[in-house]
């Protein structure tokens, strides 16, 4: 007897002749079944997609430089602020009194506000009365160049230089050089 299946089949039912089970068949890299395919397609897609892309990669690319710049002169801009209110005797110097007020660039008046640690509004876009000006030329990282009310009833001297700023001191003909604070209003 024997009974069972003839063939020496088994539990996984090989059912080959020496009743082993059938050999396996596998899938080598170029076959198609199972979702494997040549590589070219895919190469070929790749390229097409990098082709449509590159119009608008590459301005991106070039922006992204541009931006780097503006960046880095932006920051020159600031650092050469920083260094004009050093060189016109710092903060103290520049806002002698609590009601005291300086104009620049109004770009910058947030810049210039954290530098000598008083709050916006001690920063104005024109110099109405005495005060300090910090003026330079007119770009879109500075923004436009503070005007001097009334210049012709004021007093105009250049305390320093710092390129590109030029620190002015605004005095009314009638006042003196120096702010007088009112008593209590020193800074």
């Amino acid at each position: 007897g024997g009974g069972g299946r003839r063939g020496g089949g088994g539990v996984f039912g090989g059912g080959g002749a020496g009743g082993g089970p059938a050999p396996r068949r596998t899938l080598g890299p170029r076959s198609t079944a199972g979702g494997g395919g040549a590589i070219w397609p895919r190469v070929a897609i790749g390229a097409l997609v990098l082709a449509l892309t590159l119009p608008w990669t590459i301005p991106r690319a070039d922006a992204l430089v541009q931006q780097g710049r503006d960046a880095d002169l932006a920051a020159h801009f600031q650092q050469r602020l920083f260094t004009a209110v050093d060189h016109a005797g710092g903060p103290r110097a520049v806002l002698p009194c609590r009601s005291s007020y300086v104009a620049v660039n109004h770009s910058l008046a947030s810049v210039l506000a954290w530098k000598l640690r008083v709050p916006l509004r001690r920063i104005r876009p024109l110099m109405p009365g005495t005060g300090f000006v910090f003026s330079a030329p007119r770009n879109r990282d500075t923004g436009s160049t503070p005007p001097i009310a009334h210049a012709s009833a004021d007093r105009v001297g250049i305390v320093a230089r710092v390129p590109p700023w030029a620190v002015l001191e605004v005095t009314r003909r009638s006042a003196s050089a120096t702010p007088h604070c009112a008593p209590g209003d020193r800074s």
